[in-house]
């Protein structure tokens, strides 16, 4: 494979929420690109067809690009 084309296929980004989040990326087939996810405060519950997984804080998790889920991220107040 492409090196560059692989690499271009990441997004590395933070995202800080203050209050709790639902993010519903089933109804657009899942994401463009693939997510690699380093949960460093709260957790998060992310449901696919391929099951339930939950995330505490420093866990890491990947969601490959086309993967649909929901998800719900929660911060330490929840």
């Amino acid at each position: 494979m492409n090196n560059r084309k692989f690499f271009e296929s990441f997004r590395f980004r933070m995202f800080s929420f203050n209050k709790w989040r639902h993010s519903d990326n089933y109804a657009i087939n899942g994401l463009p690109i693939n997510y690699i996810i380093h949960l460093v405060k709260g957790s998060a519950k992310l449901v696919s067809n391929q099951g339930t997984f939950f995330l505490k804080e420093n866990d890491y998790f990947y969601i490959p690009k086309g993967c649909p889920y929901h998800s719900d991220w929660y911060t330490n107040e929840n």
